[in-house]
Order: C-alpha cells, then sequence, then structure tokens
C-alpha cells in the first residue's frame, strides 16, 4: 500500500484531472505539521452544487457510504466515502472555498489544510490561531461553532497538556506556513 502522502496526492490530482476542488484537511494535516505519525487521511471535495461530485477511486477499493461529518454532523457535508483499506475518508461539501471550510471547524487544533502544488506536491496552510498551539501550547474552541462532547473530549486526549480557551472565530485568517514540494 503506499504511504499516506502519496496517497493524497493521487487523489488530489485525480481531483484536479476531473476539475474537482480538493484538499487534505484536519487531524493528517495537523500531525504532519506537528512532526506525529498521521493514523488517516481525510481529503475534502468541494462543490456547492452537488453536481458530479464523486470521484472515481478505483485503486482504494469499494468505499462505505456515510452522511454527515462522522460524529460532528454537519449542514455542509453532502456524504462521506470511507475506505478501510486505505485508512482514507473523502468527505463531499457543500462549499466552494476552502478557507471557508477551514474556518468552520471547531478547534484551531484542526484549522490546516495541504493543497496540491504546481509541482506535484503539497502545500500546507494553517489558521494564525493553529500557530499558538506550537507557540504557547493555546488550543482555542470557537464559541460561534457547533460541536459535541466527544470531538472535545478526543482533542483533548490527544493534547493532554495544552491550554484550552474559548473565542468566536470572527477575524480568523490563513497563512501559508509551510510550501513542503517533497517530504523525506
Amino acid at each position: 500500500m503506499k504511504d499516506m502522502y502519496n496517497m493524497a496526492i493521487d487523489i488530489l490530482t485525480k481531483a484536479k484531472v476531473e476539475g474537482k476542488a480538493a484538499f487534505v484537511g484536519g487531524g493528517w494535516v495537523r500531525d504532519k505539521l506537528l512532526g506525529k505519525d498521521p493514523k488517516d487521511l481525510d481529503i475534502f471535495v468541494l462543490n456547492p452544487y452537488e453536481e458530479d461530485m464523486e470521484l472515481v477511486l478505483n485503486d482504494y477499493g469499494d468505499p462505505v457510504h456515510y452522511g454527515g461529518s462522522g460524529e460532528n454532523i454537519r449542514e455542509d457535508v453532502s456524504h462521506i466515502e470511507k475506505y478501510n483499506d486505505a485508512d482514507v475518508d473523502i468527505i463531499y461539501m457543500k462549499r466552494h472555498n476552502i478557507v471557508q471550510v477551514c474556518n468552520s471547524f471547531d478547534t484551531s487544533i484542526c484549522q490546516c489544510y495541504a493543497t496540491l502544488n504546481d509541482e506535484g506536491g503539497l502545500s500546507y496552510y494553517t489558521s494564525i490561531d493553529f500557530k499558538d498551539y506550537s507557540l504557547k501550547n493555546i488550543i482555542w474552541f470557537y464559541s460561534d461553532i457547533q460541536t459535541t462532547e466527544g470531538h472535545i473530549a478526543r482533542i483533548k486526549e490527544k493534547f493532554p497538556n495544552a491550554e484550552y480557551k474559548t473565542k468566536s472565530t470572527l477575524g480568523m485568517f490563513f497563512s501559508n506556513t509551510y510550501s513542503i514540494h517533497k517530504m523525506v
């Protein structure tokens, strides 16, 4: 089986060839940026009109379809394809903008993404609030984004020594923090 970095490249390239906007988001990107070993890969495919959203991923087996976004049922998720054999989830969103999606994640530690760059590698982006974890050990929870106690508990379990603070998402923005063409 291919490593997750190459799977991300394969899937994002397939999306680009098919004319679909897609990116890697959340935990895989977060763990890569923090030097941890990612456990699974979440690819977000964006299409506010839900027309022709499906990617054809013959290399990953047959997907199981879910509605919503796991435990966090979100109105902007059309459906999810879960490829258990490859630890990949394809999340089809009723959105058109990557930053719009990432700004709706409920914690700062999840507000990061990677896109396919012109060289065929990944470019990484984070919110300004994401940087607070690496600089100050602070994780922000956003009061104006609906979440579940289960998700909060999982974040606190993964980051037990962090300081947790609450604020609204207003005024957040993303910056290109890393541009990596080939990961070793």
